[in-house]
């Protein structure tokens, strides 16, 4: 009667332990979904930094689901699922990436504005930089004209 007892006592925590990874695993399939409906019904408003963590999220989950068994039906819903956080990330990255677009072209005018504004300001610093760039170059190429011994390509020239 005890060896009965014991056996039925290993069966019963065997099958919790693997119902709980089991509860486990279907936890993260829930989480992939969770964050493919969260990208597509916010990222067309997304930035880079919710890209970021919408990426650092699924490799997250991804991390997380190496830790279970799944079974072959549960295998092709992860994939599938994993296209679909692609295509929708795709889909509205593209959308994002036109806003942002957007946004710096706006931001283009006010830009090129305080470039003329400072240039016009520090036009007399500006060209005395570029005169001893200008003077340091051909101080340069002159030394290693001066430095070239002519006899070396006298082959050359024969």
């Amino acid at each position: 009667m005890k060896k009965y007892f014991s056996l039925i006592v290993v069966i019963t925590i065997t099958i919790l332990f693997t119902s709980c990874d089991s509860l486990k695993a279907k936890f993260q399939i829930r989480e992939l979904k969770s964050l493919i409906e969260h990208v597509e019904k916010n990222g067309a408003d997304f930035d880079r930094k919710d890209w970021n963590n919408a990426f650092d999220e699924y490799e997250q989950i991804l991390d997380n689901m190496d830790n279970y068994t799944y079974t072959r039906e549960q295998k092709e819903e992860i994939s599938k699922l994993k296209g679909e956080f692609y295509s929708v990330a795709m889909k509205n990255g593209f959308k994002s990436a036109g806003k942002m677009f957007e946004n710096a072209l706006n931001e283009a005018g006010s830009f090129f504005e305080g470039l003329v504004e400072g240039l016009e300001e520090n036009q007399e610093e500006i060209m005395e930089s570029v005169e001893d760039i200008y003077d340091d170059a051909t101080d340069a190429i002159e030394e290693a004209v001066d430095n070239i011994d002519l006899e070396d390509y006298e082959s050359l020239f024969e």
